[in-house]
């Protein structure tokens, strides 16, 4: 009787599916998703512990600092639609590293902004909060397709080991 063969590499599947079940480029697929997971969150948390002290210095009250944080939701809710919308048009490839492209540039910015004046700091700080909270979502919404897509029969599985691997990026975030 035949063995069935793995589409990547000929091999049988009996010898390919040692991981956890999954197949090589399941793995190499969901150990992707394991990073995307981790890093895209530490950006979330790591300004946790630093932000509100730097932006009370620069004079910013606390509806101020609370309005910087609730515009990485605001512009999230809006990702996640337009991600929703355009990915089967660009890709889900496409789409995580571009939303890490802009939660990595959001940072970068982030990371300049104790050099402005008050109000620049402020518009700054929302924008660039904003913009790393559309760059992970759109990340995240892709990943979810990702996983519906590659794990089908796990894909639930799949999906609380990302979530859970959320947590731990945002409990290492303020480590940070």
């Amino acid at each position: 009787m035949p063995t069935q063969k793995d589409e990547e590499n000929g091999m049988p599947q009996e010898v390919v599916k040692l991981y956890f079940g999954f197949t090589l480029r399941k793995l190499k697929v969901f150990l992707s998703l394991v990073l995307l997971s981790i890093t895209e969150i530490l950006g979330y948390s790591a300004i946790a512990t630093f932000f509100p002290v730097v932006a009370a210095n620069k004079g910013l009250s606390p509806g101020e600092i609370g309005l910087v944080f609730a515009s990485y939701s605001i512009s999230g809710i809006f990702a996640a639609l337009v991600a929703g919308t355009i990915l089967v048009k660009i890709g889900t490839k496409f789409c995580v590293l571009s939303g890490m492209f802009f939660n990595a540039g959001a940072l970068i910015c982030f990371g300049f902004l104790d050099q402005t004046a008050l109000t620049p700091f402020y518009v700054l700080s929302i924008a660039s909060r904003g913009l790393m909270g559309f760059g992970c979502n759109l990340a995240y919404t892709a990943m979810y397709a990702i996983i519906f897509s590659e794990f089908e029969d796990r894909s639930i599985t799949v999906v609380g080991m990302s979530e859970t691997l959320v947590s731990i990026g945002g409990m290492i975030g303020p480590l940070v």
